[in-house]
């Protein structure tokens, strides 16, 4: 009996992480059909890919039997550790430290003016083309670059995670 090579990112889905996917529903449902719980190396290590909404709750809920730990790996590497890495009672500690930051009432007071910049010149990238693809020009970025504005990330580490960044800082 021969193994099976261990799967990658771009074996799955035609491209790294950071690229985008032609058509990732179909791959997923062959995923959930065929393999539920899929090994994948990553450039972090080993991870495993769970595709069925059930397992992933459940995977979610039992911090006994499985980790954050692993995200040590990816980001921790870049930033330290980070609330991503943490588990349980020290997780919802740092959580509710960080939470009313996030909430409607403080992204619409706090954040309004960062947001706009960002969706303004997010689209003023594509808008003379006459279409766009949203998800690659548009939605891939943009959350990444609103976190990365409202917790302080320097924009270098973006750059560093292939993510198109303005030249200065909006503020």
């Amino acid at each position: 009996m021969s193994e099976t090579p261990m799967a990658t990112t771009n074996k799955l889905f035609g491209g790294t992480m950071m690229s985008p996917i032609v058509d990732p529903y179909s791959v997923y449902k062959r995923l959930r059909d065929d393999h539920p719980a899929l090994p994948v190396h990553t450039m972090m290590g080993i991870i495993h890919m769970i595709t069925r909404y059930d397992d992933v709750e459940m995977v979610l809920k039992d911090g006994k039997t499985f980790s954050s730990k692993a995200n040590a790996r990816g980001i921790g590497i870049v930033m330290g550790r980070t609330i991503l890495e943490m588990e349980g009672k020290e997780h919802v500690r740092f959580r509710n430290i960080i939470a009313p930051f996030f909430g409607p009432r403080a992204m619409k007071a706090e954040t309004g003016e960062l947001v706009s910049s960002i969706i303004n010149r997010l689209i003023d990238e594509f808008v003379g083309a006459g279409s766009a693809d949203l998800v690659q020009q548009f939605t891939f970025s943009f959350p990444m670059e609103v976190m990365a504005n409202i917790i302080g990330v320097f924009l270098i580490v973006l750059i560093c995670i292939g993510v198109p960044v303005p030249e200065t800082r909006p503020r």
